[in-house]
């Protein structure tokens, strides 16, 4: 049986194969520098790839997190003056001038009696519709309030936008316009 040669400068390793053995030329260890450099660099560059599109991610969904919790509160607490502001173009429409003018706040029922405020509307078209566009949290005078945007579709064919501005006064909404009629 002839004997087998291994390559010149191999080593047999535990498995019984030959190795070759390791080069420390100058040239080769430049090469394995430079093959190492490119791995690190490679990683570094996924590593910031990573960060850089799930960064912005992370903001966007705590944005929208935020957006989501705020908005719900908004929503919640912009019900009530809704509701007041849904009353108060109603009992326009119904002609219920005493109601409407009960759903005023304190400082506007100060400025402007009921006789006042019932002239001041017959002067006005009559509302036949309205629809609620928006909605918003408002602080005017350092006080919180709500703005409340309504169309209002006029009995002579015309459609109005209007805010109504609104405040709590103990514990209701009231609406506070200072410019009347609507």
């Amino acid at each position: 049986m002839a004997m087998r040669r291994h390559p010149p400068g191999s080593t047999r390793c535990a498995t019984g194969r030959y190795r070759r053995a390791v080069d420390t030329s100058p040239h080769r260890a430049a090469a394995f520098r430079a093959v190492e450099r490119a791995r690190i660099r490679t990683r570094i560059l996924w590593i910031v790839a990573i960060v850089a599109g799930v960064l912005p991610l992370l903001c966007w969904a705590g944005g929208y997190g935020y957006q989501v919790v705020t908005g719900e509160r908004d929503r919640t607490v912009l019900r009530g003056a809704r509701d007041a502001t849904e009353r108060f173009v109603r009992d326009l429409e119904l002609d219920d001038h005493p109601a409407a003018y009960g759903l005023l706040c304190a400082g506007t029922r100060d400025e402007l009696t009921l006789d006042q405020f019932e002239s001041g509307l017959r002067g006005q078209p009559h509302i036949r519709a309205h629809r609620n566009v928006h909605a918003f949290l408002r602080a005017v005078d350092e006080h919180a309030g709500a703005a409340i945007v309504e169309e209002l579709t006029l009995d002579n064919g015309s459609v109005d936008t209007h805010t109504f501005t609104l405040f709590k006064e103990n514990g209701a909404w009231r609406v506070c316009n200072r410019s009347w009629p609507y």
